[in-house]
């Protein structure tokens, strides 16, 4: 026989929010109460490191661009890789003052998005030299295109 939870998520969560309203603990689903917390945790410490690995992977790309195309200020790309930077630190902004406990895990999801940022701006940036007809006239662009700890 399934449970309310396996059953009936929605019904799950009612049920357990009115039985914490009205402080009936004994009759709370402990085990999977610790599970949807735990569960929870994991999921919010992600989207900061999504939001974050998009941000550096922006960053990344505009600093390669700007090292080594002249004029890229005035290139239609560049103008939305910078939009999305901005996009993604408000994103982080919001994300940090809503749990500002984050704030603590902060520096070890950007070394931990590092790295994912610099595999995603390879593709980003080799994509956007394919399709600008820039290949031959510009050093392919590798992990050793950037710095091995993060800048920011």
């Amino acid at each position: 026989m399934k449970t309310l939870y396996e059953e009936d998520y929605y019904g799950w969560l009612n049920q357990q929010a009115d039985l914490l309203a009205n402080h009936d603990l004994k009759q709370l689903d402990i085990e999977n109460l610790i599970n949807e917390l735990s569960n929870r945790i994991i999921q919010v410490t992600g989207e900061l490191e999504t939001l974050l690995t998009k941000l550096l992977c922006y960053l990344l790309g505009c600093d390669y661009q700007t090292r080594v195309i002249k004029n890229v200020h005035q290139i239609e790309e560049f103008k939305q890789w910078v939009y999305n930077i901005n996009l993604h630190r408000k994103a982080i902004k919001k994300q940090l003052s809503d749990n500002i406990s984050l704030t603590d895990y902060k520096e070890k999801a950007i070394i931990e998005s590092y790295q994912q940022a610099k595999k995603h701006s390879i593709r980003l940036v080799s994509s956007y030299n394919r399709n600008n007809r820039t290949k031959g006239r510009i050093a392919p662009i590798t992990d050793d295109s950037f710095p091995i700890e993060c800048p920011w």
